[in-house]
């Protein structure tokens, strides 16, 4: 689940995020925050741990601008 779930951000950044011009305001961007996630913690952790970063992605937030899983 895993490697699919990456794969699936995978193509997000290259087909949609890319190609419409999204910038994230934080490093790593809300996606690769994703994938290191889902890396380190594994598909529940690491999901539950994305889900909080991106509803946190504003500029006031409450989130440092580098900020790693």
């Amino acid at each position: 689940m895993v490697r699919l779930s990456i794969a699936v951000i995978v193509r997000y950044q290259d087909r949609l995020a890319r190609r419409a011009g999204v910038r994230c305001l934080h490093f790593p961007s809300c996606s690769e925050y994703a994938v290191l996630a889902l890396q380190k913690h594994g598909f529940v952790e690491g999901w539950r741990r994305a889900l909080r970063r991106v509803a946190d992605c504003r500029p006031d937030g409450g989130r440092p601008f580098v900020d790693l899983p």
